[in-house]
């Protein structure tokens, strides 16, 4: 498989799951929190910290310090 349908298959895993498309939403307007975006979909940060993680690793979310 080329290095690009491995990124592009990448990206569709990132979107593939309900969690992250609803993380992705709501910070696409301004930047929130790990913990705050776990308490707006009640999921622990743990698993909030997981989804951000591969939602950043294929380039739609950036991490602030």
């Amino acid at each position: 498989m080329s290095a690009d349908l491995a990124a592009r298959a990448a990206l569709f895993r990132a979107l593939s799951h309900p969690a992250r498309l609803t993380l992705l939403r709501l910070a696409w307007t301004e930047a929130l929190s790990g913990e705050h975006l776990a308490r707006l979909v009640q999921l622990a940060p743990a698993t909030v910290s997981h989804h951000l993680a591969q939602l950043t690793e294929v380039g739609l979310m950036t991490v602030q310090p």
